[in-house]
């Protein structure tokens, strides 16, 4: 984010004059340099904190960076920003970025001839400042953490930044002073070099910061310090593997709970978390492996979250059947009647099975049961209209696809089918009007124009229909049917040539395509080539196609 060197001068500010701004900015590609208020006064804001003012800084709009970055420039201090980032946008997103590029001027930093390591830890610093100064300004930590959610995860050796699980560590740290001091003090990321502390100490600090401060890199670090002490307590690799999945290590997550299960094989607890690493990394049968152990040592203690749980991978790997015993039995753990639980989950992937499983009439009940308790999923209206759709109860799914819409209405692929339904009632001009709103949505899918296509067709509103088939061809040149579909549009407007073109194309696409020939006959017929007619007629009627079969017998013999 920064490239120019990133040091606080204490010096008095001197004259800004347009030139330096032409060329500071020239430098950043840009032409903008009206600073707005809003800039000002946010900027204002996290500047109180350490009692500067506005005025020892520049601040300056240049449009190409991604939202805000400290320079110094000709012996001046800068804060740069993108004008349309702060313009909108999460507030304190934008605070805590604006304090982070100030916390590096307060910090005295200076990009030169740093390191990588030596990089991280100045973007560490900063982020401390920034998380101090967020407190200040009244941010709870949740708000203040918003900006980390940007922040890449994996491993920072070869960054110049940390990654997301260093810096949520440090914007907590920082925070946490500014909500315990009225000054702040020299950064301290992570202090763990007490060799006065205990065994017991390490491990009682890092559940802490685990389970209360969020605090995860500095849990990780008093884990590993308790290993390293000690290897008696099995349970240490435990908290450490809830640390490393919060750090989304979910591989070394998974070497501690071998490690833990190891010594404590009989605890359910552990295969139940361990079952849900598994999940996160995609591996389904072996979280199945470890959700049945856990469920098979405690059988009457189960939980409705770990057969929910176990449903959904089911689900994944297609096993329906054994998904929705498990769905029923979560049902079945909290009945339907406590209100303090909201079984809509259940009811809904419950559903989703049925429906997998073509069970129309069941998927419908339980959408209806997860609807009691959840109007607000657009998705579960979705899977209802689809369902009474394919039970070819039209009326109902559009009732259900209009509630759809009233909660997503963006959703193109809800009024493509709503469209569908309208057509097989034959409210003809409603699917018209349907498919032309999705096409608006997303005006690139070929589907939409060909079903608009065909409606336009089925209205004998030829002319039209064609325009929507070409649209098809050219978004899709190897579209049989619409080749076929334009083919017989043209011949029912009298251009048999332009037909037989068409219909010619459609069969070197699908030389089994019974009733392209049959159309492309009567084309031929209609421009006088009956010999032409007949060939195609015969092909027609080899293929299946009884017209075709007849009208052989009828002119060609």
């Amino acid at each position: 984010m920064k490239n120019l060197l990133l040091v606080l001068l204490f010096v008095p500010l001197l004259s800004f004059g347009q030139n330096d701004a032409d060329e500071l900015c020239y430098v950043f590609n840009t032409r903008s340099f009206s600073t707005n208020n809003n800039a000002i006064n946010s900027l204002q804001k996290v500047l109180s904190v350490a009692n500067l003012k506005t005025n020892r800084f520049v601040i300056l709009p240049c449009n190409n960076i991604d939202n805000a970055m400290a320079s110094i420039y000709k012996g001046l201090r800068y804060i740069l920003y993108n004008e349309s980032w702060m313009n909108k946008g999460n507030y304190w997103t934008k605070m805590a970025i604006l304090a982070h590029e100030v916390g590096h001027h307060i910090n005295g930093h200076t990009l030169s001839g740093y390191t990588l390591s030596e990089s991280r830890e100045v973007e560490l610093e900063a982020d401390d400042w920034a998380g101090y100064a967020m407190a200040k300004m009244g941010a709870s930590l949740s708000e203040t953490l918003q900006v980390t959610s940007f922040f890449p995860t994996g491993d920072d050796t070869n960054s110049t930044h940390p990654n997301r699980g260093k810096r949520i560590a440090a914007f907590t740290s920082g925070w946490n002073k500014g909500k315990e001091t009225n000054s702040f003090k020299e950064p301290e990321i992570i202090a763990i070099n007490d060799s006065n502390m205990s065994v017991e100490e390490y491990l009682n600090r890092g559940i802490d910061r685990l389970f209360d401060d969020k605090n995860f890199i500095g849990a990780l670090a008093d884990f590993d310090k308790v290993l390293e002490l000690s290897t008696e307590n099995t349970y240490v690799y435990f908290v450490r593997a809830l640390t490393k999945s919060s750090l989304e290590d979910y591989f070394g997550a998974l070497e501690d709970y071998d490690k833990v299960i190891e010594n404590n094989s009989d605890d359910s607890f552990l295969y139940y978390f361990r079952g849900i690493t598994k999940a996160d990394i995609g591996d389904y049968s072996g979280a199945i492996y470890d959700f049945n152990k856990a469920i098979e040592l405690r059988p009457d203690n189960a939980s409705n979250d770990i057969y929910q749980r176990r449903g959904n991978l089911k689900s994944a790997v297609d096993d329906y059947l054994g998904a929705i015993e498990d769905y029923t039995k979560a049902i079945e753990i909290i009945p339907y009647e406590d209100d303090e639980f909201d079984d809509s989950d259940s009811y809904y992937t419950r559903g989703q099975a049925k429906f997998e499983l073509e069970d129309y009439s069941e998927a419908i009940t339980d959408f209806t049961m997860s609807l009691e308790s959840d109007t607000s999923y657009a998705k579960t209206y979705i899977y209802r209209a689809d369902s009474n759709y394919n039970l070819e109860n039209y009326s109902e799914s559009i009732k259900d696809y209009n509630k759809a819409i009233e909660l997503n209405p963006n959703d193109f692929e809800t009024y493509f089918k709503r469209a569908k339904a309208k057509y097989n009632l034959e409210y003809y001009y409603g699917a018209i009007a349907d498919y032309t709103v999705a096409i608006e949505l997303v005006p690139n899918y070929p589907n939409i124009y060909y079903s608009r296509g065909n409606t336009k067709f089925t209205l004998k509103d030829y002319s039209a229909a064609i325009k929507d088939f070409n649209e098809v061809i050219e978004l899709n040149p190897d579209d049989i049917d619409a080749y076929y579909m334009r083919g017989v549009s043209k011949e029912k407007l009298g251009d048999n040539y332009g037909a037989v073109v068409d219909l010619t194309k459609a069969i070197e696409l699908n030389p089994e395509d019974a009733g392209a020939y049959s159309n492309r006959g009567i084309a031929k017929e209609n421009v006088g080539d009956l010999s032409g007619a007949c060939d195609d007629w015969t092909k027609a009627s080899s293929l299946g196609d009884e017209d075709a079969t007849q009208w052989v017998k009828d002119q060609c013999n």
